[in-house]
């Protein structure tokens, strides 16, 4: 959904924006602001997030249903509340950060005396914060990071006409006049899908968005106890599963069972299994986040060799053509595992989602892939081009 769609959605009272929620940096200065949208009918329906340094794209990401960001981490915040009560600790301070584009957590400022607090000594600390998160964080606290990517000379120019288009209500610019748009079919719970749009179906059928769990795996980096398995091996475990039910029956599973729509289904931990020991995923953080090279990451491919399929190939944009590169996967019916992140090339942090879809309008400022997020919610969303810092394609060949 374009930027002027969602203008119109307001303005026809399909839906209403909520005051803004403010997400801080590890400077603890103010980096983005999230502001929820809502149905006429008072639940939350998608959310978007503008970001305030003017070197970075103007709207880092936004989704046109489910539950917002700030909504779960709020709602998370509410029962460590009640949980550090009983151990006799105060929350006297709440602060919403924003370690990296796909990366949110809530900092704590807690009182209590030493024997209660002693407790969390080992939680990571944003100033006088504890950090705490319902999500998967890859994040080292250990490692400085920019707070925001600086995009190339070039678009500057092109953001700012974008972001004062927007502030003017001026929607007669050339970055909104949408160019080409696409979706593999069936993937996109959007409100505003309808015959009107420009959209362009193709054949095959809906991405499954699974979720990454916490629990025991015998390959990759984990030593012991449980770990969350990683976004990478997790949208790669995506991709193989849509292939397994559009033409190589066996990547995942049977040949006769080619439908695994949870992550919990004995074939796909095996698989994620898998690509985790090929991808050497290691377990980092407090929360036992599973954190993938995106130099290893292309090994992924050896799980389909050994599944039958050693014509598949891989194609890693880290630098050049790599929204070219996610446009042409689009097109040709693949979803492609993507990589967004705030830092230079994906080198730092970021988060793995499959794209499925996407809409490019003239320029590149305001141009948006659509992916699976690999979270319950929100379990889809839009991100800008100017935060996809590599894209993955799978290439399916017998």
């Amino acid at each position: 959904m374009a930027i002027s769609d969602q203008r119109s959605a307001i303005s026809d009272q399909r839906s209403a924006i909520s005051q803004s929620n403010t997400f801080y940096n590890l400077d603890n200065k103010i980096t983005s602001y999230e502001i929820p949208i809502y149905s006429k009918q008072g639940t939350e329906s998608g959310s978007i997030i503008v970001n305030v340094d003017k070197n970075s794209s103007v709207i880092s990401s936004y989704g046109t249903h489910g539950a917002s960001f700030s909504h779960e981490l709020k709602s998370y915040t509410r029962e460590l509340e009640s949980t550090l009560s009983k151990e006799g600790i105060e929350v006297v301070e709440t602060r919403l950060y924003e370690l990296d584009v796909a990366e949110y957590v809530v900092g704590l400022k807690l009182k209590g005396n030493t024997s209660s607090l002693k407790k969390y000594k080992n939680t990571p600390k944003i100033g006088d914060f504890y950090v705490f998160s319902p999500f998967p964080i890859e994040f080292d606290f250990n490692t400085p990071k920019p707070s925001h990517k600086r995009v190339q000379a070039e678009l500057l120019d092109e953001i700012n006409l974008y972001r004062n288009a927007l502030i003017n209500k001026d929607f007669s610019s050339y970055l909104f006049n949408l160019e080409k748009s696409a979706r593999i079919k069936g993937t996109l719970n959007d409100p505003y899908n309808d015959t009107q749009s420009k959209m362009v179906q193709y054949a095959g059928g809906n991405v499954y968005n699974l979720l990454q769990e916490n629990r025991a795996w015998t390959k990759g980096g984990l030593i012991g106890g449980t770990c969350y398995a990683g976004c990478t091996p997790v949208a790669w475990a995506m991709v193989m599963e849509y292939g397994d039910r559009y033409g190589f029956p066996n990547l995942i599973g049977s040949a006769t069972n080619n439908n695994h729509p949870d992550a919990s289904h004995a074939d796909l931990r095996y698989a994620i299994n898998e690509l985790r020991g090929y991808m050497s995923t290691s377990c980092v953080g407090t929360n036992k986040a599973g954190s993938t090279s995106i130099y290893n990451a292309p090994n992924g491919i050896l799980y389909a060799k050994a599944r039958g399929y050693p014509n598949f190939s891989v194609s890693n944009s880290t630098i050049f053509f790599i929204w070219d590169n996610l446009v042409a996967e689009i097109n040709a019916s693949r979803p492609v595992v993507t990589a967004v992140s705030k830092a230079p090339n994906g080198a730092i942090g970021g988060h793995s989602v499959v794209s499925f879809g996407y809409d490019d309008n003239t320029g590149s400022a305001n141009d948006y892939a659509f992916v699976k997020t690999g979270w319950s919610t929100p379990a889809e969303r839009a991100y800008s081009r100017a935060d996809i810092t590599a894209v993955t394609a799978i290439i399916p060949s017998r």
